[in-house]
């Protein structure tokens, strides 16, 4: 969801209609519907079509009276020839992502029933205590969490125990910060909800998986590879040697891995390939490119799979900020920053 990366930057932003008219054909209508976005005003200065120099002039609004809507029009100050210029009001609607709709639909997804608790104006909710595999962890969403302040807004926060307690949903990339807090459950919104049929449904499985992640240290989880500081997601290569192992390359070093040991492994299957590491294999076939060309059995939940992939990997590479495998708006398919290939 593009809105809730933009949105992320900074939390008050608007949406108007010139960029949202190049949405795909009934997205904003679904996003309404769910709630994720609300209506928010008129935008206060546009574009004139006064004549063709494409100025940005400040909107006035004259009052209709009770029973009509207000009128809005631009004064053309640059020339004498044009002067006061009348703006459709419907072109000046603009949107913002309902953080407190986005808030009870987590908390409702978690099964918690308590409406949430803002703790610091658009930026901290306390969701309530999610029961997760038996253990209790009060919920928590962060906007802005890439901002230099995310993690002091955290620890300042009154309604939590401590980070390393807290399940903590930021709406789109994880931040760097989040691989240096033992214990703690970091989600991006992005990766563990979907719209369907114009509500907002929290993928609970994907939950549940980062919490095992993190609550078994030894025996489901990676053994890691520490690099040095600085080390870039581009700087890593891994290839494919064969259904069972793979070979890690970072800047100095070089490194033969298991599934399991690079935290892929099923547990069911006593540390044997799970499907994320299918999923990995497909990567490399593909040179880093996951589209819709997938296995049926992954294609339906390729969002879930491709959330786990991103938190096994950063768990594994740890000293490494930024997401292994974001997704490209352009191309509209995900794509690995890093390199990955299969052994010829």
């Amino acid at each position: 969801m593009t809105v809730l990366r933009a949105a992320d930057l900074d939390p008050n932003t608007r949406f108007g209609c010139s960029e949202v008219r190049d949405w795909p054909e009934g997205q904003l209508a679904a996003l309404e519907a769910s709630g994720l976005l609300r209506r928010a005003g008129h935008a206060r200065s546009v574009e004139c079509d006064g004549c063709g120099e494409g100025c940005v002039e400040d909107v006035e609004f004259l009052d209709a009276g009770d029973e009509a809507a207000p009128r809005a029009y631009v004064v053309c100050r640059r020339r004498d020839d044009i002067g006061r210029v009348r703006v459709d009001l419907g072109c000046l609607t603009q949107w913002a992502v309902d953080w407190g709709r986005l808030a009870r639909a987590l908390a409702s997804g978690l099964g918690i029933s308590a409406e949430p608790q803002v703790v610091i104006e658009s930026r901290v909710w306390r969701l309530g205590v999610a029961k997760l595999g038996g253990a209790r962890r009060d919920a928590l969403m962060l906007t802005g969490a890439a901002h230099p302040d995310a993690q002091g807004l955290l620890d300042d926060t009154p309604l939590t125990n401590t980070r390393a307690t807290a399940l903590v949903f930021v709406p789109a990339e994880l931040p760097s910060w989040a691989k240096h807090c033992p214990g703690a459950i970091v989600i991006s919104v992005v990766g563990a909800t979907e719209l369907i049929e114009d509500r907002l449904v929290l993928d609970l499985d994907t939950v549940l998986h980062a919490h095992e992640h993190r609550r078994t240290p030894s025996g489901g989880g990676p053994d890691p590879i520490h690099t040095a500081p600085g080390t870039r997601w581009a700087q890593v290569c891994i290839t494919v040697t064969d259904h069972q192992a793979a070979v890690v390359e970072v800047p100095g070093a070089r490194h033969e891995r298991s599934p399991a040991s690079m935290g892929l492994g099923d547990r069911r299957q006593d540390g044997g390939a799970s499907r994320l590491w299918g999923l990995l294999c497909i990567l490399a076939r593909q040179g880093g490119v996951l589209d819709h060309s997938i296995p049926a059995a992954i294609q339906g939940k390729q969002r879930k799979y491709v959330s786990r992939l991103r938190l096994a990997l950063s768990s594994f590479l740890p000293g490494l900020d930024g997401d292994p495998l974001p997704y490209d708006d352009v191309d509209h398919c995900y794509r690995t920053a890093f390199r990955i290939t299969l052994a010829e």
